[in-house]
């Protein structure tokens, strides 16, 4: 016997179920849910659209409360509506635009006071993240980790230095090898560094710039989990720190 429902297929046949290149959830002796693989929407739009738009909303190249409009986006990153409505609901669900109904969309507001919250839920997700990192990235992956270390103790702007260390984090969470700790970590990493753009132009770059970075780098390439959650932790207690004294918080 079998019922399908919508993308959703029950199926129960002689106490057995096969596999059609589906993914099953079994919950009971003699039966599975098979969820159908569903053709998106241009999908390589909406991402390349979501992109764009968040790296020009955390870059602070749209300025907080600045409108978005919709039409004008389309036409500046070269897609339909379709991914720009769907670049903004997902920016919206991760605190990066406003949306107000019959007022407009726009980028959204800079809290300061946010970014102690944040660093308190990113100990957790980005610690966790060096551990799993430290244990299962590439030998490539740990190379370019040193190496991206390197870079930020030469470099002498601070867009470049806050560039840098954007990339440093994103390498740590993919080398973490878990798509739901890497997405939420993003998440939280968006806010924070969107903060530390807003403020590039008031701190001068400290001679031991690189310094925390390398000591997470080492740490992953020596396999030492523990060290690596450990440097973390420290790298980002250190750059909280700095940033609340910058600000008088």
């Amino acid at each position: 016997m079998a019922r399908r429902c919508g993308a959703l297929h029950f199926s129960r046949a002689s106490g057995r179920e096969t596999l059609e290149n589906q993914v099953v959830l079994r919950y009971a002796t003699t039966m599975t849910i098979e969820i159908s693989r569903m053709p998106a929407e241009s999908p390589g739009l909406s991402d390349l659209a979501y992109e764009r738009l968040r790296d020009r909303i955390v870059r602070v190249e749209i300025p907080p409360g600045a409108p978005l409009a919709e039409d004008r986006l389309s036409e500046e990153f070269g897609v339909g509506l379709t991914p720009i409505r769907n670049a903004v609901r997902r920016l919206s669900y991760e605190h990066l635009v406003s949306i107000y109904p019959r007022r407009g969309t726009f980028a959204a507001d800079i809290n300061i006071g946010d970014e102690r919250w944040l660093t308190e839920v990113r100990l957790e997700i980005e610690g966790l993240s060096a551990q799993l990192a430290a244990e299962r990235a590439t030998e490539a992956e740990r190379n370019k980790l040193l190496h991206l270390a390197e870079e930020i103790k030469t470099t002498t702007d601070n867009a470049g230095v806050t560039d840098l260390d954007a990339a440093f984090h994103r390498q740590i969470f993919l080398a973490a090898r878990n798509p739901f700790l890497e997405s939420s970590a993003n998440l939280y990493f968006n806010l924070s560094l969107r903060i530390w753009y807003f403020c590039n132009q008031s701190f001068t770059i400290s001679d031991t710039r690189g310094a925390d970075q390398y000591a997470v780098a080492s740490a992953i390439a020596r396999r030492d989990a523990q060290g690596a959650r450990k440097a973390a932790c420290e790298h980002l207690l250190n750059a909280s720190r700095t940033l609340r004294g910058l600000l008088g918080a």
